[in-house]
């Protein structure tokens, strides 16, 4: 089903730039100090492409979209940046730590064809929103250039791509940089790529993911963009094998032990908080059990995500704090038909099991009211530190957070295949792959 290619990748020259001065994180997780951070690593920053600074003037011809096309020509031009010669898969290692853990992530970036989402070949599986969508695809209509990738994962039980892929990187590594912790939001600290060209490899690849869907993982609104551009370009007479109509994507397996899933944890501010109203009220459709109580209840943050991951393998479970003064509680509730009646009845199975659907229809839209992109209007944030939510409760900055167990990759790929769409912000991949790694140009492909 997917159809995937090797592509001509534009990478920063070898020499002219230190990697680990130049890539930055996606566009999402750039803060306005780590904007000014980026820019003041290195002149030729991806920063500058991805995710600019709005200036005193700009209009409708001179603005940050502008100046990113600006910038990706001059370092072409220079030679900071250039066209491998010869197209090509790019085998991507990133090696981190979490936790305490050390894991490593193993993928591929190719090119592959743009699919409407009806025909069931590229699977979403988040809702996205309308404001992001429009800011990428000004960037892309002036850059003509997809900066960061879509990452995305395939199913491979007979190990075929696996084994293409291990025998691709026994060689040196075409790039390899090291980042400090923290030095790109999200991103891990060891990075090694390979440029594969070899035309047996790229085959092996192609013929074992001939047939199989693909599941986007992040990138929803990225590749949303790529599809809108794509129907621009094909309304002004682009055959169907343009570059645009293709999208940069990272490939990695389901299967992969350092594909790592987050949870993202939810921030609300209630306009008028009535605390005791809302307790006998989840009463009716969970079991309320308070966990932990007096100042340091911050110390049992712990056991309560531990214990919501527990209780997650048998029933929904939900942990909140705000729902009274210095308290922690475990909202626990198993299937049944009276928190049935919250969820859509044309869902899936799959959506239904989600403590994130529960939570959004039962909490969120049923008992406080926040629905839809309007909810987002002030009333409702995320973040996947939970003590800074917790820290968020106690300070005042919001009236509830609520935590959530990390969706798992079965329900992910079970929810796309059902032609679902979670809540926004239902996933949290980790590590992000950094931009500046390797774009995909559709000019003089």
């Amino acid at each position: 089903m997917a159809e995937v290619r090797p592509f001509r990748g534009i990478r920063y020259a070898p020499g002219a730039v230190r990697l680990a001065d130049v890539v930055c994180a996606p566009y999402d997780v750039i803060t306005p100090e780590a904007q000014a951070d980026y820019y003041a690593r290195s002149e030729h920053n991806a920063v500058r492409l991805e995710l600019g600074r709005d200036e005193p003037g700009d209009d409708a011809t001179r603005n940050r979209y502008t100046r990113a096309a600006e910038h990706l020509r001059a370092w072409l031009r220079a030679g900071v940046l250039q066209r491998d010669d010869v197209p090509g898969f790019y085998v991507y290692e990133e090696s981190f730590v979490l936790d305490g853990r050390e894991g490593t992530r193993r993928g591929f970036f190719a090119a592959v064809r743009l699919e409407e989402w009806d025909r069931r070949v590229v699977l979403p599986h988040e809702r996205t929103m309308t404001k992001p969508r429009a800011d990428r695809l000004s960037l892309l209509r002036a850059c003509r250039t997809q900066l960061s990738p879509i990452l995305a994962l395939y199913e491979d039980p007979s190990g075929r791509i696996a084994a293409a892929l291990e025998a691709a990187t026994r060689g040196a590594p075409a790039a390899e940089f090291e980042l400090r912790p923290g030095a790109v939001v999200a991103a891990a600290t060891g990075h090694r790529l390979w440029h594969v060209d070899d035309p047996r490899t790229v085959d092996e690849v192609r013929r074992a993911l001939a047939g199989r869907p693909l599941f986007v993982a992040d990138g929803h609104h990225r590749y949303e963009t790529a599809l809108e551009h794509w129907r621009e370009v094909r309304r002004a007479g682009a055959d169907g094998d343009h570059p645009a109509g293709w999208a940069l994507m990272l490939l990695a397996d389901v299967a992969d032990p350092g594909l790592v899933v987050l949870p993202t944890h939810r921030l609300v501010r209630v306009p008028t908080p009535d605390r005791s109203a809302l307790l006998q009220r989840l009463r009716r459709y969970f079991t309320v059990e308070e966990h932990g109580r007096g100042p340091g209840h911050g110390d049992g943050l712990a056991s309560l995500l531990a214990e919501v991951a527990r209780r997650s393998a048998s029933a929904h479970a939900i942990g909140i704090a705000g729902l009274a003064a210095d308290s922690l509680h475990l909202l626990t509730a198993e299937p049944g038909p009276e928190l049935e009646a919250w969820l859509p009845s044309d869902r899936s199975t799959a959506w239904k099991s989600l403590d994130v659907a529960v939570l959004h229809c039962a909490v969120l839209e049923g008992l406080l009211g926040l629905h839809g992109e309007a909810a987002a209007d002030g009333h409702l944030a995320y973040t996947r530190d939970a003590h800074a939510a917790l820290a968020a409760v106690s300070s005042g900055g919001c009236d509830l957070a609520f935590f959530l167990n990390a969706t798992r990759i079965s329900q992910i790929r079970d929810v796309a295949l059902a032609g679902d769409r979670m809540p926004e912000k239902s996933t949290y991949f980790w590590p992000k792959p950094p931009t500046g790694v390797v774009f995909y140009g559709l000019d003089g492909e």
